[in-house]
């Protein structure tokens, strides 16, 4: 199950990774998925692969975890080469394209905190938009919360019944939709809230200088990335 408030311990530990900015993070992976999008042999993903893995272990983020969401792009991809079934070969290059790209991804998101990154974002976004995914994500924690205190109160209560699914369906089906109406109760009173706060379709945010020493460090291991497959590609013959 894919773990948000982990994520977001993840994003505050200190590392000089975490220390680089946003953008910065975001050039780097563009550049890392790139570098996977050239890449056209599995031994040079492989190695492109363990790049982003070295950054992420460098970054004191936990790998198994790391590999367990990564398994979840590799998954579907997997899923995508058995339908379009083209070769062993073909199938593991589409697998790996995917778990590099997954790995560059997490680069940014596993290691900075989520109001920066759509902080980040806002100038290529219409105004709204930002505040509206960063109050989104904000309400996905509250609603994981309240998620697991149902789930709990249920096995308390006998709702749950592993050995009786029809049973457990008709116990948990109302509580959903009773989590569903508190849901968007909440939401329309934070947004009122925020408009007698004064809200008019942006929200304050902090500014950093973009450039530090930390922030060549993104762009380094990106182009590093697309070196790579490029080197690949023109030496690589199977």
């Amino acid at each position: 199950m894919l773990d948000l408030e982990a994520i977001d311990r993840w994003a505050r530990t200190d590392s000089p990774f975490h220390r680089a900015s946003p953008l910065s993070k975001i050039c780097g992976a563009s550049l890392g998925i790139l570098g996977a999008a050239i890449a056209s042999s599995p031994p040079f993903l492989l190695l492109l692969a363990a790049e982003w893995l070295s950054i992420l272990a460098w970054s004191r983020l936990p790998l198994r975890s790391i590999l367990t969401l990564c398994g979840y792009a590799g998954l579907f991809a997997g899923l995508y080469s058995l339908i379009d079934w083209g070769g062993f070969p073909l199938a593991l290059t589409l697998i790996l394209k995917a778990v590099v790209s997954a790995l560059s991804v997490l680069s940014v998101v596993a290691t900075t905190p989520y109001p920066r990154v759509f902080q980040a974002i806002r100038p290529i976004l219409p105004r709204p938009l930002p505040d509206a995914l960063l109050l989104t994500y904000r309400s996905l924690f509250i609603l994981l919360h309240r998620w697991g205190h149902l789930i709990t109160a249920l096995r308390l209560r006998g709702g749950i019944v592993p050995r009786h699914p029809l049973r457990t369906l008709r116990n948990t089906v109302p509580s959903l939709g009773m989590l569903l109406l508190s849901a968007l109760d909440h939401s329309q009173g934070l947004y009122e809230a925020m408009l007698l706060r004064g809200y008019r379709g942006f929200l304050a945010s902090e500014r950093k200088n973009f450039f530090s020493r930390e922030d060549f460090l993104p762009f380094f291991f990106g182009a590093l990335s697309v070196l790579i497959a490029l080197v690949g590609r023109k030496t690589w013959n199977p």
